[in-house]
């Protein structure tokens, strides 16, 4: 727990984001923890500026989706030096880890809800979900030189992307099981193998840099945190969960919203290696996704496309791999505190996550009260 008289809630002002589809404006209320020592970024200019860090401009081509408008070209801020997501981007257009992401928003999670991108890097994937689809993204990044490319190449979305300021929140913070501090071991000529707490030389065959202080909040205390429970939970509709290693201690800091059922899909990498440097495996990773609620596969999941389910007691391969998990049920169930309490939140948050939710939560009933959807 947090130190009494260190935590303040605050209310953000409503979030605005336009749809690509419909141009219609759609509003948020975003819960937010701040603590002394860290805020969100207020979007007045890049992080870690005036420090040594450049920027080497490339274009940005996000890839077009089956069934979904064309998306915007941008620009990303780049390392200069030799860096494998950056050189990857270079070469691609995009980082290839994100390509899937837009259609499992739209198409699995059905829309409608928060992308979480918890372990953004220099922010490749929340920039690849600004430009394609109309989703509001909290964004989740430790490293100082990462969160100075990331918020640069936002800062060049203002002018370009309508609205943008008001659909991404960038929390300068590792996702764990407990709030603390750590730190963070980046491995020299790949930025993207940054490694809380530990330094396994495996994968960092040139060393790492220095080692830098960051801070580690759980999820749960973020964005649903204890003083708003009497509140339904925000409506996650796509967590992206790539954290080097941190996933198990990272779904360990969110039982409160696995436990209501409040996200709705999940993609995660399952890298043996890099969990067993955390204390962990890929079956116990697997095996906490399953107790959940998901189901889990291999391959991005496209409707009834025949594809069985991935069990929780196979490792995949022991080289990095992605699993994709979604969930049946559509709510808080009947016996969670929360549902006992707010009895009739039970039948609108399930109509949020059923087939055309995203229209449903446009013309809810309950869209002006202050829940965050």
């Amino acid at each position: 727990m947090l130190p009494v008289g260190l935590v303040c809630v605050l209310s953000l002002a409503r979030l605005l984001g336009r749809s690509r589809r419909t141009a219609e404006a759609d509003a948020w209320a975003l819960p937010l923890t701040q603590e002394a020592g860290w805020e969100v970024w207020n979007w007045q200019g890049p992080l870690g500026a005036g420090t040594a860090h450049t920027c080497s401009w490339t274009p940005l081509l996000p890839p077009a989706t089956r069934g979904l408008p064309s998306p915007t070209n941008a620009s990303i801020c780049l390392r200069s030096a030799d860096d494998l997501l950056c050189n990857a981007v270079r070469q691609y257009g995009h980082w290839p880890e994100c390509a899937d992401l837009p259609e499992l928003y739209h198409h699995t999670a059905q829309g409608g809800g928060l992308v979480v991108d918890a372990g953004a890097n220099i922010g490749s994937c929340s920039l690849h979900m600004l430009l394609a689809t109309d989703a509001q993204i909290a964004s989740f990044e430790p490293g100082a030189e990462n969160l100075f490319y990331a918020s640069s190449s936002l800062l060049r979305l203002v002018p370009l992307l309508e609205g943008v300021r008001h659909r991404l929140q960038l929390y300068p913070l590792a996702l764990g099981s407990a709030n603390h501090t750590e730190l963070l071991h980046a491995a020299v000529g790949n930025a993207g193998h940054s490694v809380v707490g530990q330094r396994p030389t495996q994968y960092a065959p040139q060393g790492h840099e220095q080692p830098q202080s960051i801070l580690v909040r759980q999820l749960d205390d973020v964005l649903w945190p204890a003083s708003q429970r009497s509140q339904p939970p925000p409506a996650i509709a796509l967590l992206k969960l790539d954290v080097e290693g941190y996933e198990c201690k990272a779904l360990q800091g969110m039982q409160q919203l696995l436990g209501v059922h409040a996200i709705r899909v999940i993609k995660v990498e399952v890298f043996e290696y890099s969990l067993r440097a955390q204390g962990c495996s890929a079956v116990e990773l697997q095996r906490m996704l399953d107790r959940a609620g998901f189901h889990l596969y291999v391959k991005p999941p496209r409707g009834m496309d025949g594809q069985a389910p991935h069990s929780p007691d196979v490792v995949f391969s022991s080289a990095p791999y992605n699993l994709y998990g979604t969930v049946d049920l559509p709510g808080p169930g009947p016996t969670s505190p929360w549902a006992r309490r707010h009895p009739d939140g039970i039948a609108w948050w399930r109509s949020l996550h059923s087939s055309g939710g995203a229209h449903r939560r446009r013309t809810s009933a309950h869209r002006n009260r202050s829940w965050y959807v």
